[in-house]
């Protein structure tokens, strides 16, 4: 009988995968805990460090939880806070956009403008021909 590969989708877990824990392991996996849960005769509780706590108990913290705000968080607290309008549709920004476009244009026309070289005058022209012509 040949076994079927399951399709595992992302961000799906496996619908055949395995149990979370064993069903049929002892209780205490051979780890040498006893039987009982309460305190033993010292008074400590079985569970302890390392001892695992018991079903349904909750697990606090072992460190504190204490909020600290560092300096770099905020360069200013009591400065007033921008106001976040949401979404904006790129039409109501039409405005302002063509009139970074055309700021924009004016700078690169500009540039070619004061790229392009200046037209040669008359006499330089007449000297320039006359020192391409041949030697006679």
């Amino acid at each position: 009988m040949k076994i079927k590969r399951e399709k595992v989708r992302f961000g799906q877990a496996p619908r055949t995968s395995l149990p979370s824990a064993p069903q049929d392991m002892a209780a205490d996996a051979g780890l040498g805990k006893g039987e009982s849960a309460g305190p033993d005769s010292a008074g400590r509780d079985s569970a302890g460090p390392g001892g695992a706590a018991a079903p349904g108990a909750a697990i606090a913290p072992t460190e504190s939880s204490t909020t600290q705000f560092s300096a770099s968080s905020d360069p200013d607290p009591l400065a007033p806070k921008p106001v976040t309008t949401g979404k904006v549709r790129y039409s109501a920004r039409a405005k302002t956009e063509k009139a970074t476009k055309a700021a924009a244009k004016t700078v690169k026309t500009n540039d070619k403008v004061l790229a392009t070289p200046v037209a040669a005058t008359a006499d330089e022209k007449a000297t320039q021909q006359t020192q391409a012509a041949p030697l006679a």
